[in-house]
């Protein structure tokens, strides 16, 4: 495999190009597919989760297939849409005992349950890790927000707090419990803020930022051909990550490079709105910079303006989860 495509965004250029896909938002490069059927307007993704790549070893096995059923309602929640159905299938190593395997399921089904979709079908099959790949299918709730809707003058905003999950992995990093709340292991999609921002017409462009807050806002650059200029001051960052973070390096790596959270990062026209309905769902929603022109994404300082990496979350790094600290 060549170099330049031994990475996930690599492969996914290279799968384009053979597929032939369409440009978004029918085909790949956006959270979900956008395919109108009718009069229609059905969101389709697919996630797929294997042990080795997604799951700390202290997570139950009901917690990584309520991680896997929340990492595909996030990507329906990011494009403002409400989820139907998710078909379910599971590589299951034999290692794995009924029970663990009726524990993933129910995982599975308490996730999709709060958020009002059905698990209607899947597939099984022998694997030598546990794998649990899933297929959302969802419907527009109002305006479909995609990645290319990002105009200059926009303002970037982001809902609830960053770099909770890196936290988390610090914490276990060094030994210590997460919490059965954890942001790492049981995160939430946030699909109650996506559908308010899509059908209030709130927001334009979106995200979800499980690869991380630098990369998002760099796919939202790309797609839209913009600038993204991020405010450090702006960030609502984690209480815990300030307080588990082993200095300022390691707590900007974290924040901007380790994802994990499945917020949304979206753009808005109206600071009034975003704080309006902020206050309407009690939800945090940060306005945390602006959209620009020209491309790349930059964060301002207190000592100036510089260019944030291009990098996140990779699930083809080598050492899976454990690269995320390396």
């Amino acid at each position: 495999m060549r170099e330049n495509t031994a990475t996930e965004r690599g492969i996914i250029e290279e799968l384009k190009r053979v597929f032939k896909s369409p440009p978004p938002p029918l085909g790949i490069g956006d959270d979900c597919a956008v395919l109108k059927i009718g009069r229609e307007v059905v969101l389709v993704s697919t996630d797929m989760l294997s042990e080795r790549t997604h799951f700390p070893p202290y997570m139950t096995f009901e917690q990584r297939g309520g991680m896997a059923a929340a990492a595909n309602l996030s990507d329906v929640a990011a494009m403002g849409g409400r989820p139907l159905a998710l078909v379910v299938s599971l590589g299951i190593p034999e290692s794995m005992s009924v029970a663990q395997v009726r524990s993933v399921a129910r995982g599975i089904q308490r996730c999709a349950s709060e958020y009002g979709a059905d698990v209607v079908g899947g597939d099984t099959k022998r694997a030598d890790e546990l794998t649990i790949s899933i297929t959302v299918i969802g419907r527009k709730a109002g305006r479909v927000l995609l990645r290319s809707a990002a105009r200059p003058e926009q303002l970037l905003c982001v809902t609830g707090e960053l770099g909770g999950a890196a936290a988390d992995f610090l914490k276990w990093k060094k030994g210590k419990s997460p919490g059965s709340k954890s942001k790492l292991t049981s995160p939430i999609p946030r699909i109650i803020e996506g559908m308010s921002l899509s059908s209030r017409g709130v927001a334009y462009a979106a995200i979800d930022i499980t690869d991380g807050l630098a990369l998002s806002a760099w796919y939202i650059s790309r797609a839209s051909g913009v600038g993204i200029e991020i405010e450090r001051k702006s960030l609502p960052v984690s209480p815990a990550l300030t307080e588990t973070a082993d200095g300022e390096e390691q707590l900007n790596e974290a924040l901007f490079y380790w994802g994990g959270d499945y917020e949304l990062l979206f753009t808005a026209k109206s600071a009034a709105s975003v704080v309006r309905l902020s206050k309407e769902l009690n939800t945090p929603l940060s306005i945390i910079g602006k959209v620009t022109k020209g491309l790349g994404v930059r964060l301002r300082t207190e000592s100036g303006v510089a260019r944030l990496e291009e990098r996140g979350y990779d699930a083809f790094a080598k050492g899976g989860i454990e690269s995320a600290a390396d």
